[in-house]
């Protein structure tokens, strides 16, 4: 094959690189010598739109606007040293001479540089004999399915090979994507970043630029690795995932990681920041999608740099749109609580604390606000949350799967409007905390559904009745073998069954509604310890500006996202209160069953409840040394801990523990809970107490809870029950 332009264009900066003749980096040089700063480059890749007649994507784009606002306002970048490249941009020949010119020919030594993908990622045949036949990871282009027998990816050595031609090390390459298909573009409620068909032979051109590019790396010093540090959404033989919201979605490891990045005070630790992310990821998908953190970082901090400003945020200001109204990009609020956002919530500009910001408007992960005062304001000035509203009827929203007929779609909605707390939303279009499923007894049937995940493989499984209805998680997982009805049940009797499982998944996400890690100012730090049969720490939470009462030494190695614990460890939390005021906390948890469970708050002599307070400057065991020891139990599976501080005591709360007869006046260390709903809804009246709201800055209707986040503090563990 000939040179052609591409082959030139990739000969030019890789001459640039080695030889440094070129007028532009004669002039990049030039500008260097005063900086006083490395530069920092960045080009981000997103794809929806495949073309006519081909599967779409729609967080992709997400994504890209998401890093670009990282980068701009939390790290520094000028946005002219950022690319992007959209959709139809986003060709194969377009990304790949993007990342020559743009970042190989003008990064030098020391310079930060960022590629980001997100879209269709795939595996592709690299020989055509059918014994030896090999096939290796590739990411989909704009233009990456072509007529013709072979396609037009982007073989995953490729881009690592590029960026081992660069001259700097300070490299991160983010990768929303995954390679393996399991035939179905949802997974649950959320949307497959694996292409859902297999791939053909690999395109000659991207054949024989690989070819060069490992020619030329072998001169290179430290043949054959590549300095970048890789953040993938998954592991090798596992799918990424898209979360869908209401008006919005974006890729679910992004929207994870940017959202922790923004809310982080201080460098954050590339071992501590994967963590973070992880636990996020598995909350929504368990663990079918488990992020990857692939090479070794040289450079200890996330991205290779420090946030600019220090401050951790939760929106930043994208517009002033009028004297009064400026525009905000709620960038770094929990995905669990954007949708859920009332409006007259407020927010404070982190260099302008006497200037008060209350949403008027909000669509998707873009609100409207009202400003209170009349300070200077720019765009680009973070913004901290402060008062947060949520609405008092707060349902839990349910999707039917396509297991179920249309007469049985009807009787069951029907069902569902006689319970009060739960409502309908569109599978695959809307967010949906769960999904009615029916468990076939036909397995070759099930397969029709290329949305849903049903499990045929379990159809033999004693356990599941077949004609019956069972949950299944956003992720599409059943949530517990014991919301499973009989065989053939009606449904609308699986609607009356279900309704306990119904009002402790509203409790869950109740909960995590109250999830404030990032913006609380109480300062708390817990610990989950395990004593027995080897004593260690295994997660580590603390609220934004807490610190440690010792030099932190830096992580070196990855940390465990979800720890694993076997049944029958002894474990322990353990809390400590660094603020100037006494607070009361509470310790609430979903194990993998779906029941929700507390920690025995009865007095040891009384045996009535009382309040767990924790002085100024004091730490608290829990559960309190006059309990015997907690010992993990099953079932095998993932549990969540919400661990609730607040400056007020849980009267309201307390007195609903009392009254459902959950802990029976026994001495056990935790209990399960009868009523968490009622408990959930407690809690909430609970904060709305102990925040004493000023009432200009509360909504006008009595149907909100109006939160001061200072008020109060939830942290969240994620562990994984064994055997």
């Amino acid at each position: 094959m000939g040179t052609n332009r591409r082959s030139f264009l990739y000969q030019t900066a890789f001459g640039v690189l080695t030889l440094g003749i070129s007028q532009t980096e004669l002039i990049r040089t030039t500008k260097s010598l005063a900086a006083v700063t490395p530069r920092k480059l960045a080009l981000l890749v997103g794809i929806n739109d495949y073309g006519e007649g081909n599967s779409h994507l729609q967080g992709c784009l997400t994504d890209v606007e998401r890093q670009q606002e990282l980068l701009v306002y939390r790290f520094g970048f000028n946005p002219s040293d950022i690319v992007t490249l959209t959709d139809r941009q986003a060709t194969r020949d377009n990304i790949e001479t993007a990342f020559r010119e743009h970042l190989i020919a003008q990064a030098q030594s020391g310079d930060v540089v960022i590629f980001h993908f997100s879209g269709y990622g795939n595996q592709i045949k690299l020989t055509t004999d059918t014994e030896n036949e090999q096939e290796i990871n590739s990411f989909l282009p704009s233009n990456g399915l072509l007529k013709e027998k072979t396609t037009n990816e982007m073989v995953e050595e490729t881009l690592l090979l590029l960026a081992r031609s660069l001259a700097s090390d300070q490299v991160t390459m983010v990768l929303d994507t995954s390679h393996i298909s399991n035939g179905k573009p949802r997974q649950g409620n959320l949307r497959v970043r694996s292409f859902p068909a297999t791939s053909s032979e690999i395109n000659p051109e991207e054949l024989s630029l690989l070819t060069d590019l490992r020619n030329r790396t072998k001169t290179l010093p430290k043949r054959g690795t590549t300095p970048a540090t890789i953040l993938a959404a998954s592991g090798q033989n596992q799918i990424a995932t898209e979360i869908i919201g209401n008006g919005w979605s974006g890729g679910l490891f992004t929207y994870a990681l940017t959202q922790y990045l923004w809310q982080t005070t201080a460098a954050s630790q590339i071992y501590v920041t994967f963590n973070q992310t992880s636990q996020q990821v598995a909350q929504l998908t368990g663990l079918q999608q488990q992020p990857q953190l692939l090479k070794n970082p040289k450079s200890r901090l996330t991205y290779h740099l420090s946030p600019e400003p220090l401050d951790g945020a939760e929106g930043v200001i994208t517009s002033v749109l009028s004297e009064k109204i400026v525009e905000l990009s709620l960038t770094g609020l929990n995905a669990y609580l954007v949708d859920e956002l009332g409006l007259s919530s407020c927010f404070i500009p982190v260099s302008s604390p006497d200037e008060v910001l209350q949403i008027i408007s909000r669509q998707g992960l873009t609100a409207k606000a009202q400003r209170l005062s009349l300070t200077s304001l720019e765009v680009g000035q973070p913004v901290q949350e402060w008062i947060r509203v949520l609405p008092r009827q707060i349902s839990l929203v349910i999707a039917f799967d396509s297991s179920l007929s249309r007469i049985e779609r009807v009787d069951a909605t029907s069902a569902l409007a006689t319970i009060g707390i739960a409502h309908l939303a569109t599978k695959g279009e809307q967010k949906i905390d769960c999904i009615l499923s029916k468990i076939d007894s036909k397995p070759s049937e099930t397969t029709k559904d290329s949305d849903s995940v049903i499990y045929s493989s379990k159809a033999a499984d004693a356990s599941l009745e077949m004609g019956s209805y069972q949950l299944l998680s956003v992720a599409g997982t059943p949530i517990s073998s014991s919301t499973v009805g009989q065989d053939n049940e009606a449904v609308k009797g699986a609607i009356q069954r279900l309704i306990p499982q119904f009002k402790t998944l509203l409790a869950a996400k109740l909960w995590q509604l109250t999830g404030n890690e990032g913006s609380s100012r109480l300062l708390v730090m817990a610990h989950l310890d395990q004593l027995a049969p080897t004593p260690q720490n295994l997660l580590q939470k603390k609220t934004r500006l807490t610190t440690q009462a010792k030099p932190q030494f830096l992580v070196t190695e990855p940390l465990a996202a979800v720890p694993k614990i076997a049944i029958g460890t002894e474990i322990q939390y353990r809390l400590t209160n660094s603020g100037q005021e006494p607070i009361y906390c509470l310790l609430i948890g979903i194990d993998a069953s779906g029941n929700a469970f507390t920690l025995n708050l009865a007095h040891p002599e009384t045996t009535q409840l009382q309040d767990q307070m924790i002085a100024s400057g004091e730490t608290l065991i829990l559960p309190n040394q006059s309990l015997p020891t907690w010992r993990v139990a099953g079932p095998v599976g993932l549990t969540e801990i919400f661990l609730i501080c607040s400056r007020h005591p849980f009267e309201k709360t307390l007195k609903v523990l009392e009254t459902s007869q959950v802990f029976n006046h026994e001495r056990n260390p935790i209990f399960t809970l009868a009523q968490p709903l009622e408990v959930a809804q407690a809690i909430l009246e609970d904060l709305t107490l102990s925040s004493a709201v000023k009432s200009e800055l509360r909504s006008n209707s009595a149907d909100y809870y109006t939160l001061d986040v200072n008020a109060w503090v939830t942290l969240t563990f994620l562990y994984h029950v064994v055997g």
